[in-house]
């Protein structure tokens, strides 16, 4: 059976956080990390670093070290 793994991701508004960013928190973690947006030519993207969130229609990748975790909505 695969493993499948979880993300969980905010879109928080909040005067402390700048505006055209996303906060990611990491389902049973207490890892937090909020990323601004970056250019697309096509979706929703958020990277700084080595951590990459992008979002398109339905679906969602997070990247983190190269190593790429992509999901999608339940119908």
């Amino acid at each position: 059976m695969e493993r499948q793994a979880r993300i969980l991701n905010l879109f928080i508004t909040s005067v402390r956080m700048a505006l055209g960013s996303v906060k990611l928190v990491y389902a049973g973690s207490a890892i937090e990390t909020t990323l601004p947006q970056a250019l697309s030519v096509d979706g929703g993207r958020y990277t700084h670093g080595d951590v990459e969130f992008w979002i398109k229609g339905n679906g969602a990748t997070l990247t983190r070290a190269g190593k790429s975790t992509t999901c999608g909505t339940r119908s």
